[in-house]
C-alpha cells in the first residue's frame, strides 16, 4: 500500500553508546593489579587494620555511568565491592573486588605497596610524607606485610640503611621469591635529599628556564601541580612550601 506524505527515508533512533568498560580501577590510589577491561574480578589486599578503602572507577566511554566507587567500608577480612558500569544505551557491566585483609606470604610485591597506601604509577612510588626515614617506611610494610623486606638505594646505587628518603631512591620490596623495584617522587624534592628547600626552588627554576633540564623522578618530583606540565605554578607552590603557607601534597 502507498499512503500520502510518506518520507523518502527515515533514521533508526540512536540509542547511545553500548560500552559499559572500565579504563581504569583503582583501590587507595593503586590500580588493581593484573587489570583488564574484560576481567570482572580482582582480588585486592589490604592492612589488617584499614577500616575503608576508596575505590576509583574511571569508563572507557565518557557517557557511561559508574555506581559503586568512593569510601567503601571494610565490614570483616574479607569486604566483596561491586562496580557497576551502565552503558549510554543502558546495556550494564559488573566489576567485583574482593578486598582482603592479610599479611600473606602470597603478596606480590605491587599488592603490598597498594595495601601500605603507597600511590604506585607504572615504577615510580608516592604518596610518603616528607621527612619519612627507611625505618619508617619498613614500619609501614611489616604492618602490611610481616616478613617482607625491603632494601633502598639512592639514585646513584649506594645502600641507605636509614635516614631520610628522598626522590630518586630506589625502593626493593621482597616477599618469598618475588621482588620489585620501584623509585620514588616526594613531591618538592627534586634534589633528591628528602626536603624541599631552595635548593629545589632553584632547580624549577632551572628547568623552566631551560638551564638544567630534570629528568626521571625528578622531573616528576617537580610537577607540584600534578598537570603533566612544569610551569610558575609548580615554583609558586614550592615557594609556599617554603614559606609555610601551603604544605605540598604527597
Amino acid at each position: 500500500p502507498i499512503y500520502d506524505d510518506m518520507p523518502d527515508y527515515t533514521f533508526l533512533p540512536d540509542i547511545g553508546n553500548p560500552n559499559h568498560h572500565l579504563k581504569e580501577l583503582k583501590v587507595n590510589g593503586t590500580l588493581v593489579t593484573g587489570f583488564d577491561h574484560e576481567i570482572n574480578e580482582y582480588t585486592f589486599y589490604v592492612r589488617s587494620g584499614a577500616t575503608s578503602v576508596e575505590i576509583e572507577a574511571t569508563p572507557i566511554n565518557e557517557k557511561a555511568t559508574v555506581a559503586g566507587s568512593g569510601t567503601i567500608l571494610l565490614t570483616g577480612d574479607t569486604t566483596k565491592s561491586i562496580v557497576e558500569v551502565t552503558a549510554e544505551n543502558g546495556d550494564k557491566n559488573t566489576y567485583t573486588i574482593n578486598i582482603v585483609k592479610s599479611g600473606s606470604i602470597e603478596m606480590t610485591p605491587d599488592e603490598i605497596v597498594g595495601a601500605s597506601s603507597l600511590k604506585k604509577n607504572g615504577t615510580y612510588i608516592s604518596g610518603l610524607s616528607l621527612g619519612t626515614t627507611v625505618e619508617n617506611l619498613n614500619t609501614l610494610l611489616q604492618e602490611t606485610c610481616v616478613g617482607v623486606g625491603l632494601t633502598v638505594k639512592t639514585s646513584g646505587g649506594v645502600e641507605k640503611k636509614a635516614g631520610l628518603l628522598g626522590t630518586g631512591d630506589v625502593i626493593t620490596i621482597t616477599n618469598g621469591a618475588v621482588s620489585s623495584d620501584y623509585t620514588l617522587v616526594l613531591y618538592g624534592d627534586v634534589s633528591g635529599d628528602g626536603e624541599v628547600t631552595v635548593l629545589d626552588l632553584l632547580k624549577v627554576q632551572k628547568h623552566i628556564l631551560e638551564y638544567t633540564l630534570l629528568n626521571g623522578a625528578f622531573q616528576t618530583a617537580a610537577d607540584v601541580s600534578r598537570d603533566s606540565e612544569i610551569t610558575v605554578l609548580d615554583l609558586l607552590k614550592v615557594q609556599k612550601h617554603i614559606l609555610g603557607y601551603d604544605d605540598i601534597t604527597q
